[in-house]
């Protein structure tokens, strides 16, 4: 056999393979590009994506709170995203609690605008603002005598239902942060990972950025994959074709 017959015959089975690999490249590009392109009615910004592996990826560290407000036996704890109360969230995007404090099956919150109350097993009830607070800014979250207690410049309220209050007196229990045991934090780990947003994700995907220094490479490498891709098909299309000529012209 001729070089040149051992040259072609060895660039088809790798104009094949590298084919192969390129349909998967190019389905992948054309599926994240038309995504990313839609990131607004897909609200890939705002799907977030937490797990402990996706966080060490990309160099992130669970921040797990290391206090929070004791409720009976379970305990509430925050960050800039979310409140959880043990390990459920139960609000997103809110300040931080100025106390906590549960009064029979209810959980009372508190932030200087708003009182929230939550059942024990973390879903929202209820939230009390505005007038329907005897006064604001809240200062302070208690309880006594199974009443929530709340404080502010004009004074300190009771009521047993977040809805009807008076004002009240003597030695009342105020709502202090703790320090969370150490199998509290440990649970919390995996619910306070970092969160990365899809749109982020598929965008250091679709660059090959997600690989570090060497994702650029990765992309290059594609490429050069895709342009020899051509080439040999060229070639082989021409010799195929020269080759059509040839026995054409044997024929006539």
């Amino acid at each position: 056999m001729s070089y040149r017959a051992s040259l072609f015959r060895w660039l088809r089975r790798w104009h094949a393979r590298i084919g192969l690999a390129a349909a998967l490249f190019f389905v992948f590009l054309v599926v994240s590009g038309i995504a990313l392109n839609h990131t607004e009615s897909l609200r890939l910004d705002e799907r977030k994506l937490s797990a402990q592996w996706l966080g060490r990826w990309y160099g992130l560290h669970a921040e797990v709170p290391a206090r929070g407000f004791k409720l009976g036996d379970r305990y509430l704890t925050w960050d800039a995203q979310q409140w959880v109360l043990d390990t459920t969230p139960v609000a997103r995007d809110l300040p931080p609690p100025l106390g906590a404090v549960r009064v029979g099956e209810v959980c009372y919150v508190a932030t200087r605008d708003t009182l929230f109350l939550f059942a024990a097993d973390g879903r929202l009830i209820d939230k009390v603002t505005g007038e329907a607070l005897p006064a604001l800014p809240l200062t302070r979250l208690g309880a006594v005598d199974n009443r929530v207690v709340i404080a502010s410049a004009q004074g300190i309220f009771a009521s047993s239902d977040g809805i009807d209050w008076q004002r009240a007196a003597g030695e009342l229990s105020w709502s202090l942060v703790e320090t969370l045991p150490a199998d509290r934090s440990s649970a919390l780990q995996e619910l306070y990972a970092p969160a990365i947003s899809s749109e982020r994700l598929l965008l250091d995907l679709h660059s090959g950025r997600i690989f570090g220094r060497f994702g650029p490479l990765v992309i290059d490498a594609a490429a050069l994959g895709l342009l020899a891709l051509a080439i040999s098909g060229v070639w082989m299309y021409l010799r195929a074709a020269r080759a059509q000529r040839q026995r054409d012209r044997a024929k006539s």
